[in-house]
């Protein structure tokens, strides 16, 4: 089961979204605007790391709440993965100009990244869900 194109197109395009998405709240409106060009292309390639890294899980929902579960969980874990990809971005950034990376401010970027995500619950949640479905479609129509 290695992903196809069309399937990692459609995590990348759902990525897009994310950011559309995730312009809603203003705690992450701000903060995704003061760098769009890089923000952007860490949640497309967060989106297409966590629909490739769990494929199978994803593909493998067939009740409701199996499709729940997923639409809460894996958007944790996107920003996950986006926050990572942020942050090897800023110390490669500050490396590179001589400068030294902070750790505690890349600890906090951790922590202020996944509570604004938990308190945007309200979108996270329902596009995650949009997401599940749209990756189970295109996962099982591959497999099939």
């Amino acid at each position: 089961m290695i992903p196809t194109l069309k399937y990692c197109a459609t995590a990348a395009a759902l990525g897009i979204g994310w950011f559309l998405v995730l312009l809603l709240p203003s705690m992450s409106r701000e903060w995704l605007l003061a760098d769009i060009g890089p923000n952007l292309a860490c949640l497309v390639a967060a989106s297409v790391i966590v629909a490739v890294g769990f494929r199978r899980y994803i593909g493998s929902a067939e009740t409701i709440g199996s499709h729940l579960v997923r639409a809460i969980a894996l958007p944790y874990v996107g920003c996950f993965v986006f926050l990572s990809l942020w942050a090897a971005l800023m110390w490669t950034r500050s490396l590179l100009r001589g400068g030294l990376a902070n750790l505690h401010d890349t600890l906090s970027l951790y922590v202020m990244g996944l509570m604004a995500t938990a308190l945007s619950f309200y979108i996270v949640i329902p596009y995650g869900w949009l997401c599940q479905y749209v990756m189970t479609t295109v996962a099982n129509a591959e497999d099939a």
